[in-house]
């Protein structure tokens, strides 16, 4: 299930430094990198959802940077296995897109643009990272990043399966937040790109359109605290073009692993 992060890493960096509608979250502070399965499912003409499961395994969330921006050494992140200490906490996740702020005005980006919330109620985690900041093994993990999503959205062209995922929720805890003193209900978001195995969404594509399936996919993406600025910036196609294709490739690459994995 795991993947290789450094290149998922090189990917989303390249996030940071370019603007995309619709949210545009910048992370100010305690940046976490992660990637991770998912699957993502239509269902029917109801609510689709995205969901990455903890399947206990680690491998997924690496990285943690306490004075980000400030570059410095990254903190860690493991998983306590019952005999060793996996390189990279557990990533679970819960989104659920109900509509489409699809504006045919500002075609020809952004072609699919999905919205939505955290898939649990109010008050409850749908991101959360679990493991531990230290190399011990055989020892229960911790909670480590906890947040309650409260916007998501899912945006991108059409036909390609490729996508820019977004949230914005607060915290509700976690080691991190407690060590570094982060008051519970700071804002918090998450960015990143999903790639898709089997689906690629029609222009102007609505979660409450008939069902297409579901199906297997990756994100690769950063959390931490942030903003959201006011207004949205929609990038130069040429710029998302070259984004949405460096995101196709790992998400190939990660397809090709996945395979030979389960074969």
């Amino acid at each position: 299930m795991k993947r290789t992060i450094g290149a998922c890493f090189v990917v989303v960096c390249m996030v940071s430094t370019v603007s995309a509608a619709p949210i545009t979250p910048s992370i100010d502070a305690y940046l976490i990198n992660f990637a991770t399965d998912l699957t993502y499912d239509t269902a029917g003409s109801g609510s689709d959802t995205l969901v990455s499961t903890d399947d206990g395994s680690g491998g997924e969330a690496t990285a943690f940077w306490p004075a980000w921006p400030t570059p410095g050494a990254p903190t860690p992140i493991n998983y306590s296995m019952p005999a060793f200490s996996m390189f990279g906490g557990e990533v679970e996740m819960g989104v659920k897109f109900t509509g489409s702020d699809f504006d045919a005005s500002f075609l020809p980006f952004p072609q699919v643009s999905l919205i939505g919330t955290g898939l649990t109620g109010e008050g409850i985690g749908d991101f959360k990272i679990t493991g531990r900041l230290d190399t011990l093994f055989g020892v229960p993990n911790e909670v480590l990043w906890d947040i309650d999503i409260a916007f998501a959205t899912l945006y991108g062209y059409a036909g390609f399966g490729t996508y820019t995922f977004e949230a914005l929720g607060t915290i509700l805890g976690g080691k991190i937040a407690d060590e570094q003193q982060i008051p519970e209900g700071s804002q918090a978001v998450i960015r990143g790109f999903v790639q898709l195995d089997e689906l690629a969404f029609d222009e102007g594509y609505s979660p409450t359109d008939m069902g297409l399936g579901s199906s297997g996919g990756v994100i690769a993406g950063q959390t931490g605290l942030g903003e959201v600025p006011p207004g949205a910036s929609v990038p130069e196609p040429s710029t998302l073009a070259m984004l949405l294709a460096g995101t196709a490739a790992l998400g190939l690459g990660l397809i090709r692993r996945r395979g030979t994995k389960r074969a």
